[in-house]
């Protein structure tokens, strides 16, 4: 039986340029539930500077949702990368990270995200920059695992195209810190924008990744909502159906339409249609 596409939607853009509408929370659940979407995706400093799951904002948040259908996608809280220049901001990033699984957990999100600066020096040719940078992340990375099975979370990483990042670009790259932290705790954040520039075969990269994926992004090929550029979803969906995906797909970009409903009632037909074609 082919995976159903469940659908999401980026609150705002991360110019704070508002994605879904609606004056408050509560309102924007709505407006989603209505349009027969399932998840969305708060702004990344929703819970910056949030100390655990019972500071205001969190506790806010998830009577927002217990009073909805709508999910979260994930809950971070900031903090140092777990591949800082020293021990004590890696080890207050892993206590980050920690934090923002914990929300997670209680308001109901996927997981909380990886965070992916790093400064490590580049010890060429013995080590070079991301070879150290994956060091500390993994050691990071499986101080929190126990927690993460714990809570039934997970933490996220987002492979980023090459103008962005110079560590883990491809789905196989974030595949190979997903075996190497181990136990199914940290999954891929496969994102169609990024995809489009790093890999060559969308379809055998999400094949190959498989179980790891975790949740998925999309865009159009200007990075603005789908049906305004000239991105093929098709050749991403036929890999998330083949691997029988049952996660999430989620609206993040820029948005040129004025009429925010109207552009999720639009993309909501348009990728159904797109997933139905594949």
């Amino acid at each position: 039986m082919t995976a159903a596409l469940r659908l999401g939607a980026y609150e705002r853009w991360w110019q704070d340029q508002p994605v879904v509408p609606g004056a408050t929370l509560p309102e924007k659940l709505a407006n989603l539930e209505s349009l027969g979407y399932e998840l969305i995706q708060l702004t990344r400093n929703t819970f910056q500077g949030v100390t655990g799951v019972d500071d205001a904002v969190a506790q806010a948040v998830k009577s927002a949702f217990r009073a909805s259908t709508i999910r979260p996608a994930v809950a971070g809280v900031g903090g140092p990368s777990l591949a800082a220049a020293t021990p004590a901001e890696r080890a207050e990033g892993v206590r980050a990270l920690e934090r923002g699984l914990r929300i997670a957990a209680e308001i109901g999100a996927i997981g909380s995200p990886l965070a992916r600066s790093h400064a490590m020096p580049d010890l060429s040719p013995r080590w070079s920059a991301n070879e150290l940078a994956s060091e500390m992340v993994v050691d990071g990375l499986r101080r929190v695992a126990p927690l993460a099975r714990d809570l039934g979370v997970s933490v996220l990483v987002e492979p980023l195209n090459r103008y962005e990042s110079t560590y883990i670009q491809t789905l196989a790259d974030a595949a190979e810190l997903c075996e190497a932290v181990g136990g199914g705790t940290l999954k891929i954040l496969a994102d169609f924008y990024h995809m489009n520039l790093e890999e060559s075969d969308l379809e055998a990269a999400v094949l190959a990744a498989g179980p790891h994926i975790g949740f998925v992004h999309v865009c159009d090929s200007n990075r603005c909502e789908p049906g305004t550029g000239h991105a093929d979803l098709k050749p991403l969906f036929r890999g998330l159906m083949r691997i029988g995906y049952p996660g999430y797909t989620s609206l993040e970009c820029r948005v040129l339409a004025e009429d925010r409903m109207a552009m999720l009632a639009g993309v909501r037909d348009l990728l159904r249609a797109e997933w139905a074609a594949a």
